[in-house]
């Protein structure tokens, strides 16, 4: 006999019935959920892992070079494809304790090769002159090296001062400019995928004035606003890491040939181009207005007869006068505060030593007599003392010569060189020439005290022939940057403030300021000889003194 079903029971039996139903779909809802937050955190850990790895695809690609060639509003100034080395590209050797490198061009590649074992920047222009605007772009491959080692340009060089874009396989970049020895970041990323590494990687910047856009691989990766320099040359930066990986260097066998301590990288360049605007924009000196030079006389050294001997002209090209008569050498000559007197070097008696000769040339007298070689003479202010350079203790150091006593004091006292004295207009100090810091850099002594400092700590040039301005507030020397490339530049003191007067292109020498300061005289072999030039403080206007078949040299420049 049956039960009997309990009241409650009829009205259970359809709840029970849906159970397994509801169920199901709660468990289908959790799954769809777990699976959304798994979903997301996988996506969202892959961007934080490469912040392009899934937005490249969707960043449009710009053939910067097929674009620029295009333009009708840009022209090539450089197209490098290193099939010689028509535009003077350095070369040569390099070696000291902490790295070896081996620079090459041929078969249309630019080729470095390091052993490094630490970090450092090498640069590298080519043979052109500065620019504005541009666009360039080059194919840099880093065959071998760790993924730290870097390579890109820089821009808008002048001296020390630059723009610079470097990247590396570490998925790194980083734009930004060093001034006054100082490095400001405008631009950095990382991790980034459109580099690749050990394969050939087109980098490629286009600057309008104040604005740099700069592309990786054709992929636009930033803007950049900055308008800390407007004109300069255009090079390339190498910076091996000096740390291991990357592809081994082997031989024919393939045995490692990693040093223990020394770590090689290799890096190739080539379809170096830059462009430059089709109109409006100055791009060299030549094109300067013709300046009208202040009243003097202009002292300096010519080989017109035979050998180098000493001559004066006024800064209008009229009244050439010959000062030396001799077979030997005279050379070095620099005007007395009050132009009355020359000082100079001559090596009449067998060995440089410093002889003074009234402006016309006559009254010679040898004031030192030393089989060392005496150089580099320089006029205190008050035209009783000159300063010069010995090497009469070994190395070339400064010394201060009485002229009516003949006393000889030793100012300077280093195992290194130092060169080219100037003695200031208040007369306490005296700048010069040391490569006592392994760089060739500029000093001060204190004339009194013989206390130094060092004022200037240059990487990529050299320094030589400093020459106060007559208010003593700055001077203006020679920045080179290697052989044949001389730029003239202006420097504040004690700021540091830097301006370039003449580009570093051609060999542009030996500068000396007009008495009031507002010009400077210079040697110049900008068209094939060397003949002498006046150009602006500011660079803004020149004028051609001399044009002689002859070496123009060494000039110093006096008010009538």
């Amino acid at each position: 006999m049956e039960s009997p079903t309990p009241p409650n029971k009829s009205q259970e039996k359809p709840e029970n019935s849906a159970f397994p139903f509801l169920v199901l779909a709660l468990l289908w809802v959790c799954a769809l959920g777990i699976s959304v937050i798994f979903c997301g955190g996988v996506m969202w850990m892959s961007l934080q892992q490469d912040d392009f790895s899934l937005l490249a695809t969707a960043i449009p690609t710009i053939d910067i070079v097929q674009q620029t060639s295009a333009d009708p509003a840009w022209i090539i100034a450089l197209n490098e494809e290193f099939s010689s080395n028509a535009h003077d590209w350095p070369v040569s050797s390099y070696e000291n304790d902490s790295v070896r490198l081996e620079r090459k061009i041929s078969d249309g590649i630019y080729t470095w090769d390091f052993e490094s074992k630490s970090g450092w920047n090498f640069y590298a222009w080519p043979d052109m002159r500065q620019v504005n605007d541009f666009v360039v772009t080059a194919d840099f491959t880093h065959t071998q090296g760790s993924t730290w080692d870097g390579y890109g340009f820089l821009m808008r060089t002048s001296g020390d001062n630059y723009y610079t874009l470097e990247i590396n396989e570490q998925g790194r970049y980083v734009f930004g400019y060093y001034y006054l020895d100082e490095f400001t970041t405008l631009l950095e990323g990382e991790k980034t995928k459109i580099i690749e590494p050990y394969a050939t990687n087109r980098v490629s910047v286009k600057a309008i004035g104040p604005l740099f856009t700069i592309y990786i691989n054709n992929v636009q990766i930033g803007e950049v606003e900055d308008d800390t320099f407007s004109s300069g040359r255009i090079g390339l930066l190498i910076s091996p890491s000096g740390r291991p990986g990357g592809p081994p260097k082997s031989d024919p066998q393939g045995a490692s040939l990693h040093l223990q301590t020394e770590y090689p990288s290799t890096f190739e360049v080539d379809n170096f181009k830059v462009w430059v605007p089709s109109s409006g924009q100055k791009t060299d000196e030549e094109n300067l207005p013709l300046l009208k030079p202040r009243q003097g006389r202009i002292i300096y050294v010519s080989s017109r007869d035979g050998n180098r001997e000493i001559y004066s002209i006024n800064t209008d090209g009229t009244d050439p006068d010959r000062l030396t008569h001799n077979p030997a050498d005279d050379f070095s000559p620099e005007w007395s505060p009050d132009g009355k007197r020359v000082a100079f070097v001559s090596t009449r008696e067998g060995n440089p030593d410093i002889f003074v000769m009234d402006r016309d040339g006559s009254n010679m007298t040898r004031l030192t007599d030393n089989p060392a070689d005496d150089l580099d003479p320089s006029w205190s202010p008050e035209g009783d003392k000159i300063v010069f350079t010995s090497n009469r203790d070994g190395n070339y150091n400064l010394y201060i010569l009485d002229v009516e006593l003949k006393t000889i004091e030793r100012l300077t006292e280093a195992a290194y060189n130092d060169r080219y004295p100037d003695w200031s207009p208040d007369g306490d100090l005296v700048i010069f020439q040391s490569n006592r810091e392994s760089s060739a850099d500029f000093y001060t002594v204190e004339v009194e005290t013989g206390n130094i400092r060092r004022l200037t700590f240059d990487k990529a040039t050299s320094l030589a022939h400093p020459s106060w301005s007559p208010n003593g507030m700055s001077y203006v020397h020679e920045m080179i940057l290697y052989e044949g490339q001389t730029g003239i530049s202006i420097r504040d003191f004690p700021n540091k403030n830097y301006a370039t007067v003449v580009e570093m292109r051609d060999q542009n020498l030996w500068p000396a300021w007009s008495p009031d300061g507002a010009q400077i005289v210079f040697v110049s072999d900008r068209d094939g000889q060397v003949d002498i030039y006046i150009i602006n403080k500011a660079g803004d206007a020149i004028y051609r003194l001399t044009e002689d078949e002859a070496i123009e040299s060494e000039v110093d420049w006096i008010a009538e």
